[in-house]
Protein backbone atom coordinates (compact mmCIF):
# COMPACT_ATOMS: atom_id res chain seq x y z
CA UNK A 1 0.00 0.00 0.00
CA UNK A 2 2.97 2.24 1.07
CA UNK A 3 4.50 1.95 -3.17
CA UNK A 4 0.55 3.53 -3.95
CA UNK A 5 1.33 6.66 -1.81
CA UNK A 6 4.48 7.21 -2.62
CA UNK A 7 3.35 7.13 -6.14
CA UNK A 8 0.60 9.55 -5.65
CA UNK A 9 3.09 11.49 -3.61
CA UNK A 10 5.14 11.69 -6.52
CA UNK A 11 2.16 13.19 -8.50
CA UNK A 12 1.36 15.82 -6.32
CA UNK A 13 5.01 17.12 -5.90
CA UNK A 14 4.97 18.59 -9.27
CA UNK A 15 1.58 19.95 -9.10
CA UNK A 16 1.55 21.73 -5.96
CA UNK A 17 5.20 23.06 -7.28
CA UNK A 18 3.76 24.46 -10.29
CA UNK A 19 0.68 25.69 -9.18
CA UNK A 20 2.07 26.75 -5.70
CA UNK A 21 4.73 29.11 -4.41
CA UNK A 22 7.98 28.86 -2.72
CA UNK A 23 7.40 28.93 1.12
CA UNK A 24 9.98 28.78 3.99
CA UNK A 25 9.12 27.72 7.33
CA UNK A 26 11.50 29.11 10.57
CA UNK A 27 10.77 26.79 13.40
CA UNK A 28 10.57 29.00 16.64
CA UNK A 29 13.12 28.62 19.30
CA UNK A 30 10.58 27.63 21.86
CA UNK A 31 9.14 24.74 19.17
CA UNK A 32 13.08 23.76 19.01
CA UNK A 33 13.30 23.57 22.89
CA UNK A 34 14.53 27.10 23.76
CA UNK A 35 13.67 29.38 26.40
CA UNK A 36 15.50 32.15 27.50
CA UNK A 37 16.26 32.53 31.93
CA UNK A 38 18.08 34.59 34.23
CA UNK A 39 20.95 32.91 35.05
CA UNK A 40 20.72 32.05 39.19
CA UNK A 41 24.53 32.91 39.68
CA UNK A 42 25.27 35.57 37.47
CA UNK A 43 21.77 37.56 36.95
CA UNK A 44 22.23 37.86 33.46
CA UNK A 45 19.56 36.25 30.37
CA UNK A 46 21.12 33.05 29.10
CA UNK A 47 19.54 30.60 26.43
CA UNK A 48 18.73 26.98 28.05
CA UNK A 49 17.19 24.17 26.27
CA UNK A 50 14.90 21.29 27.64
CA UNK A 51 17.66 18.78 27.07
CA UNK A 52 19.77 20.78 29.99
CA UNK A 53 22.40 22.93 27.77
CA UNK A 54 22.86 26.47 28.29
CA UNK A 55 24.38 29.25 26.21
CA UNK A 56 24.84 32.87 26.33
CA UNK A 57 23.91 33.84 22.62
CA UNK A 58 21.07 33.39 20.73
CA UNK A 59 20.43 30.17 19.30
CA UNK A 60 20.30 29.67 15.58
CA UNK A 61 16.65 29.32 14.48
CA UNK A 62 16.19 26.49 11.65
CA UNK A 63 14.77 27.02 8.05
CA UNK A 64 13.34 24.76 5.81
CA UNK A 65 12.01 25.67 2.07
CA UNK A 66 9.19 23.68 0.25
CA UNK A 67 6.34 24.37 -1.37
CA UNK A 68 2.72 25.90 -0.85
CA UNK A 69 -0.90 26.14 -2.50
CA UNK A 70 -3.09 28.82 -1.02
CA UNK A 71 -6.75 27.70 -0.07
CA UNK A 72 -9.28 29.05 1.82
CA UNK A 73 -11.62 28.60 4.96
CA UNK A 74 -14.89 29.81 3.09
CA UNK A 75 -16.21 26.63 2.65
CA UNK A 76 -14.54 24.85 6.21
CA UNK A 77 -17.01 23.45 8.29
CA UNK A 78 -14.87 21.42 11.22
CA UNK A 79 -15.43 22.97 15.14
CA UNK A 80 -11.66 21.32 15.59
CA UNK A 81 -10.23 24.93 14.35
CA UNK A 82 -10.70 28.68 15.74
CA UNK A 83 -10.64 30.35 12.56
CA UNK A 84 -10.54 34.31 12.48
CA UNK A 85 -11.28 36.35 8.96
CA UNK A 86 -8.17 36.90 6.98
CA UNK A 87 -6.59 33.26 8.23
CA UNK A 88 -4.93 31.84 5.40
CA UNK A 89 -4.77 28.39 4.43
CA UNK A 90 -2.25 26.59 2.71
CA UNK A 91 -1.39 22.89 1.57
CA UNK A 92 2.33 22.39 2.06
CA UNK A 93 5.04 19.61 1.11
CA UNK A 94 8.71 19.21 1.13
CA UNK A 95 8.13 20.77 4.84
CA UNK A 96 8.67 19.50 8.24
CA UNK A 97 4.84 19.40 9.84
CA UNK A 98 4.90 23.22 11.09
CA UNK A 99 4.14 23.81 14.62
CA UNK A 100 1.92 26.20 16.36
CA UNK A 101 4.52 29.43 16.66
CA UNK A 102 6.42 28.80 13.92
CA UNK A 103 6.62 30.90 11.18
CA UNK A 104 5.96 30.55 7.59
CA UNK A 105 7.27 33.07 4.88
CA UNK A 106 4.55 33.03 2.05
CA UNK A 107 5.78 35.36 -1.17
CA UNK A 108 7.49 37.45 1.62
CA UNK A 109 5.36 37.82 3.83
CA UNK A 110 5.94 36.47 7.84
CA UNK A 111 2.74 34.69 9.13
CA UNK A 112 2.19 32.84 11.73
CA UNK A 113 1.43 29.26 11.86
CA UNK A 114 -2.02 28.59 14.17
CA UNK A 115 -2.66 24.84 13.71
CA UNK A 116 -1.06 21.99 10.99
CA UNK A 117 -2.30 18.52 10.32
CA UNK A 118 -0.63 15.72 8.42
CA UNK A 119 -3.01 14.89 5.37
CA UNK A 120 -1.76 11.03 5.55
CA UNK A 121 -4.61 8.29 4.29
CA UNK A 122 -1.24 5.93 4.51
CA UNK A 123 2.05 5.59 6.47
CA UNK A 124 3.38 8.37 4.47
CA UNK A 125 2.44 12.01 4.61
CA UNK A 126 1.29 13.89 1.72
CA UNK A 127 1.25 17.02 2.65
CA UNK A 128 0.35 19.31 5.40
CA UNK A 129 -3.01 21.80 5.93
CA UNK A 130 -1.53 24.81 7.55
CA UNK A 131 -3.48 27.43 8.95
CA UNK A 132 -1.39 30.94 8.68
CA UNK A 133 -2.28 34.18 10.60
CA UNK A 134 -1.08 37.54 10.17
CA UNK A 135 0.94 39.43 12.98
Amino acid sequence: MSDFYEGVYEDILPVVMQLGKPVTLVRSLASLGWVQVRDSITKELVWKNKDGRIQAEKPAEASFSGYGVQSSYSHYYGNDVTIKVGDLRIYTVELPLPKQGDTMFVSEEALQVISAKPIAPGELTLMYDVQLRKG
